[in-house]
C-alpha cells in the first residue's frame, strides 16, 4: 500500500512518512514475538500493554497513514488496540 510494490505510490509524496508509521507500528511486535516464543507471557502482557500505549498515542498519524494510499481493506487503530486486549487476556491465562 505504501511501498514501491504499489505503483501509484511512488508518486505520493506522503507515502515515506505513510510508510514509516506503519512499519514503526509493526516493528514494535518484535519484543512481542520473542516472549511468546519463549513464554514468558507476564513479559508479553508487557509488551502488549507498550503495544497499546505506543498505538494510541500515535493514533492519528497510523490511521492517517492508512489513507495515504488506496488499498482494498480496512482497520483502525482501535480494531487493533482491541485485537490486543484479546491477545493480553489469552496469554495471562496460558
Amino acid at each position: 500500500m505504501n511501498t514501491a510494490y504499489n505503483g501509484s505510490s511512488i508518486r505520493n509524496p506522503e507515502t515515506p512518512t505513510a510508510a514509516m508509521w506503519l512499519i514503526d507500528m509493526l516493528h514494535n511486535f518484535h519484543g512481542l514475538g520473542k516472549a511468546l516464543a519463549e513464554e514468558k507471557y507476564s513479559e508479553a502482557a508487557i509488551h502488549i500493554d507498550e503495544l497499546k500505549s505506543i498505538w494510541s498515542h500515535n493514533k492519528q498519524e497510523i490511521e492517517h497513514s492508512l489513507t495515504v494510499n488506496e488499498h482494498g481493506y480496512s482497520w483502525s487503530v482501535e480494531q487493533g488496540i482491541e485485537l490486543l486486549s484479546e491477545l493480553k487476556t489469552a496469554v495471562l491465562n496460558a
